[in-house]
């Protein structure tokens, strides 16, 4: 396990990436700093690099699924189903703002015909990427695999008065 935490939030996250790629042991990766909210677990190369909030307001779960029959363990990270709703979410999200400007670009006479059909192009890939999402099973059904998510931190504990 790789443990990073001093310098700027997004470079400590690019050198932590960049030590993870050149030291293939490594199969986990945690760097904090300046983090804020936290960082989206990420897949770099076979390893899992997790990036919790700051002050322990979220904290990074890792799940490592086995296989039985192969009887191994991996880290290779498949969407759980928050991420699942959260990428769901920001398609509708971005297929509305486009339909909104097909319709405005298809009332306007004096509209390039080509930017028409590119954004006629762009709505039909979202709907296809969206369908497609939806057909993929929640998670695999054999194999191994991994889940990571930021989970929040619901339990307040007690501070020392002095400290």
């Amino acid at each position: 396990m790789l443990s990073r935490g001093s310098g700027e939030g997004p470079a400590v996250r690019a050198e932590a990436r960049r030590v993870m790629r050149q030291v293939p042991q490594i199969a986990i990766g945690v760097v904090g700093d300046d983090v804020g909210e936290g960082g989206a677990p990420e897949q770099v190369g076979d390893a899992i690099l997790v990036q919790p909030a700051e002050e322990a307001k979220r904290a990074a779960r890792i799940e490592l699924h086995f296989d039985r029959e192969a009887r191994r363990i991996s880290t290779r990270l498949v969407a759980s189903a928050e991420d699942r709703r959260v990428a769901l979410q920001k398609m509708e999200k971005r297929a509305a703002q486009v339909k909104e400007d097909l319709a405005r670009l298809e009332a306007d006479p004096e509209a390039d015909p080509a930017f028409v059909a590119t954004k006629r192009g762009e709505l039909a890939r979202i709907a296809g990427e969206r369908e497609a999402l939806k057909a993929e099973p929640a998670t695999p059904t054999t194999g191994a695999y991994a889940l990571a998510e930021l989970v929040p931190i619901r339990r307040k504990i007690e501070r020392d008065p002095t400290v």
